[in-house]
């Protein structure tokens, strides 16, 4: 809940999504004043912590790739991952079931090699994934 508001608020101030949720570019001073905001509001007196909220975009030549937001202890780590991996994430983030959050990774990034038991490894490891649900409709 508390990243869900937190990107709600990034939403509102930049009239765009964050990153985390596959928003596009936003204007470098907004993007500036909204992590702001949201740190702030997170209780962090820095603008990068809110990035482990928020997710950043990592660009390469103009060419924005995936990445995870993770916290190691005190420190935020951007670790980079496949297509697959963030299209798995971003369905089971929808509320998806893991079987069909696996084969949305493998049918939209059949070009992308998707690690299954290594990307819920990942995110049992920084504590992402911390629960399973009955199983429900998916968004």
């Amino acid at each position: 809940l508390r990243h869900e508001m937190l990107n709600d608020v990034y939403e509102d101030k930049t009239g765009q999504p964050s990153p985390v949720r596959g928003g596009g570019p936003v204007p470098h001073e907004l993007d500036k004043a909204a992590r702001l905001a949201v740190a702030k509001l997170a209780g962090h007196s820095r603008t990068k912590a809110s990035g482990a909220y928020l997710g950043a975009v990592l660009r390469k030549r103009d060419q924005a790739e995936s990445a995870l937001v993770l916290r190691e202890g005190d420190d935020v780590v951007v670790r980079p991952v496949a297509l697959a991996t963030t299209a798995f994430i971003q369905t089971l983030a929808a509320g998806c079931p893991l079987g069909e959050a696996t084969a949305t990774a493998s049918v939209l990034c059949s070009a992308d090699p998707f690690d299954l038991a290594g990307t819920l490894t990942l995110l049992i490891r920084h504590g992402e994934l911390i629960a399973w649900l009955s199983p429900g409709a998916c968004a």
